[in-house]
């Protein structure tokens, strides 16, 4: 929550440098790269008084020295990659999961003029989800911490909110042989040749390794996967532009609530939103364009449903699996649940043994 006023007569250069806002800590300072200083207020609405009177949050990249400040006792919190997990598990140090923080989808690249060939063929699509060992990838690629994904775009901290549940009939089994045929029948029994984008994001160090998987089990039905390596703010703009036609691409979205899903969804998948690339249905541009025009809560949590419904049965895109995001913590610190509310770790919940 933000204060009209204070960003109108400011501007959003001094808001940036000295921000106000709503949460249980006041801003003290900002050093760019390095790292930002908070101090808790003497009473705040929700929580009283915060726990821990000072806040620092340390921007350090490379997670090779995140883990050695959390050794020296110089960090209290620290994210690290899900191969880590176990190593500092080892070391006595407690590591906190936020679970299915991210989706981790794939899609195919729109051309100007919507889905080309042959991804525009409902078969084809089919086929290439068919093709993919979910259960293989979140044990091999990430560690097990993760689980299979069903609902394209589908964010499943907004599933319960809508009443949304996902049937056993909509997880995709792992059926290359059912796979083959369905890309026969759409008069691709040879296969076909598809660019994928390798590249690595923010919170997901398996980008690669990721695209390289995904590749080869493409591969085994026919469907000869170009990997092509590229800095993701190259990928972006090509994706954005529709510059690639039919190109795979993929990211980690975070995970959200019903509004934050609904917010994400219009942005990906509604035709007249600017940046829609992922999605070309007239049927969820309808349903979507209903949702805040409802007052009523069930017709909207209707509509939610039947978005998500009609994204799996056209398997608009090829969701993968939902990944647990871990936070090690030093030694002295005791329980703490992460959330399931997108960026709120809920640090407040934090207590010292």
């Amino acid at each position: 929550m933000l204060p009209k006023k204070y960003i109108e007569a400011n501007g959003d250069d001094v808001f940036a440098r000295k921000p106000v806002g709503t949460g249980p800590y006041r801003f003290v300072e900002q050093v760019v790269g390095s790292h930002i200083k908070m101090t808790a207020v003497d009473s705040h609405w929700r929580i009283g008084v915060p726990k821990y009177k000072n806040v620092t949050f340390k921007l350090v990249p490379e997670e090779t020295t995140r883990i050695a400040l959390l050794r020296r006792g110089e960090v209290d919190v620290a994210d690290v990659s899900r191969e880590r997990v176990k190593e500092l598990e080892k070391e006595g140090f407690p590591v906190h999961m936020r679970k299915e923080e991210a989706l981790i989808h794939v899609w195919w690249i729109l051309g100007p003029d919507g889905r080309t060939p042959p991804t525009n063929d409902k078969r084809v699509r089919e086929a290439l989800n068919l093709a993919i060992d979910r259960n293989e990838i979140a044990q091999s690629i990430f560690g097990g911490y993760a689980e299979p994904a069903a609902i394209p775009m589908g964010l499943t901290w907004s599933f319960k909110d809508v009443g949304f549940k996902v049937t056993p009939d909509m997880a995709y089994a792992y059926d290359p042989a059912r796979a083959k045929k369905l890309l026969a029948d759409a008069g691709l029994a040879g296969g076909f040749t598809q660019d994928v984008y390798a590249f690595q994001l923010p919170g997901f160090p398996e980008g690669k390794a990721f695209a390289e998987a995904m590749a080869g089990y493409w591969e085994k039905i026919g469907v000869k996967s170009r990997l092509i390596p590229v800095d993701y703010p190259a990928f972006r703009k090509m994706w954005v532009d529709r510059k690639a036609p039919g190109a795979v691409g993929y990211y980690n979205v975070a995970n959200r609530d019903w509004i934050g899903a609904y917010a994400f969804l219009e942005k990906q998948g509604y035709t007249p939103s600017k940046l829609n690339d992922t999605v070309n249905d007239p049927e969820v541009d309808g349903m979507l364009a209903q949702v805040l025009r409802q007052t009523d809560r069930d017709k909207i949590n209707a509509l939610m449903r039947n978005v998500y419904t009609r994204l799996r049965s056209e398997h608009h895109g090829v969701p993968v699996v939902f990944v647990h995001s871990p936070y090690a913590a030093s030694k002295t610190l005791g329980k703490w649940n992460p959330g399931s509310v997108m960026y709120d770790l809920f640090l407040d919940e934090l207590a010292r043994k």
